[in-house]
């Protein structure tokens, strides 16, 4: 499930509410058709029904996820990835704080450009916004991060790497 949620997440860019629908709504049919099958008049023992429906349960999403993107062998399905190379752990480290403390896209990016120890101006450039524009974005994320310098937000950033390198 927590392959399903992360493939989602990361190939798909579902945000969470739509994840969990997601999911939610593949087991709920699952159950729904092991009902079905288990309310028809069948000769077959009981326990078929329940394991028709937990079979259900698991394949509905799987299959839903064989559907869904055609680049599974290559890219794998989300946690799972054959071969990662270093950018992708970096980007799915500030996927991950980005989820983690409720952070914009844009946000994000600013916040990638601070870890990297870039300034206000070097940001507004690659970003081709005015630096007061950067500098609100700055301020979101220091009051999301909980932090109140830029040393502080790598030393975070910093934290959660050695944490997922663990």
């Amino acid at each position: 499930m927590t392959c399903i949620c992360s493939y989602f997440s990361n190939c798909l860019k579902c945000s969470p509410g739509w994840i969990v629908s997601l999911t939610t709504l593949c087991m709920v049919a699952g159950q729904m058709l092991a009902a079905i099958l288990a309310a028809a008049p069948c000769t077959v023992a009981s326990s078929v029904p329940v394991a028709v429906s937990g079979a259900m349960a698991f394949l509905m999403p799987t299959v839903a996820l064989l559907l869904l993107s055609n680049d599974n062998p290559v890219s794998g399905w989300g946690a799972i990835r054959p071969g990662a190379r270093k950018e992708d752990g970096e980007g799915a480290l500030f996927a991950k704080i980005a989820s983690d403390y409720g952070l914009t896209a844009r946000e994000t990016e600013v916040t990638e450009y601070l870890a990297r120890g870039r300034n206000k101006r070097v940001i507004s450039q690659e970003l081709g916004l005015a630096e007061e524009t950067v500098k609100t974005h700055m301020g979101n994320v220091y009051r999301k991060l909980l932090v109140h310098s830029q040393q502080e937000l790598i030393d975070l950033v910093e934290a959660e790497r050695d944490a997922r390198d663990r």
